[in-house]
């Protein structure tokens, strides 16, 4: 699990988890409760994505979260 910034200084937690059909997903979660969001990863293992997730910096971490949906959408 990280914590990070958004843009506008809104902290975020985002951490892998396995989706549907065994895809790895990135989840944001905002600080203080909201909206959650997910993204897919390319890595076909949660340990992989978990590496993938450490290597990302701030503002990798910034634009996936940019390119995220809702929890409730499709991808």
């Amino acid at each position: 699990m990280r914590h990070f910034k958004d843009e506008r200084e809104r902290g975020w937690q985002v951490a892998v988890a396995s989706g549907s059909y065994g895809v790895q997903v990135m989840v944001f979660s905002p600080d203080g409760g909201g909206e959650a969001r997910k993204t897919a990863l390319p890595e076909g293992t949660a340990f992989d994505a978990e590496q993938a997730l450490a290597a990302l910096d701030e503002e990798q971490l910034r634009a996936a979260l940019a390119d995220s949906v809702r929890w409730d959408e499709d991808f």
